[in-house]
């Protein structure tokens, strides 16, 4: 990733929910901590995009009380629920939290399209 200001100034604000393209896996929520403080950034730019078979996340954000930009690199692989993010020191391993709400909203969705189909 390019220097954490530069790709501040030029990233946009990241667009969620973000499906996978079978729609079989979504993001709605990503979460930057600052790495001074470890208060949550409320402000992230970035993007997520679908590669084979993960999905990348590359964002930064500000803290404005630090006046500090901190950056995140994130690979997700729904297939496996666990994830990968870059930290200073290498690559760290983690099992995805998957929101059971939002996890029902799409079953009640996907049930609602078959309904419509059939009619």
């Amino acid at each position: 990733m390019k220097d954490f200001k530069q790709y501040w100034l030029e990233s946009k604000s990241i667009a969620l929910p973000f499906h996978t393209e079978d729609k079989s896996f979504s993001v709605y929520e990503l979460t930057l901590h600052c790495a001074n403080c470890d208060k949550k950034v409320k402000e992230i730019r970035g993007e997520v995009k679908e590669s084979f078979g993960c999905i990348e996340i590359h964002m930064v954000g500000v803290c404005r009380p630090c006046k500090l930009i901190t950056g995140n690199r994130s690979r997700i692989y729904p297939k496996t629920n666990r994830y990968l993010t870059l930290k200073d020191d290498g690559w760290y391993e983690g099992e995805i939290k998957q929101n059971i709400f939002y996890k029902f909203i799409e079953k009640v969705l996907a049930l609602l399209k078959k309904i419509c189909y059939i009619i």
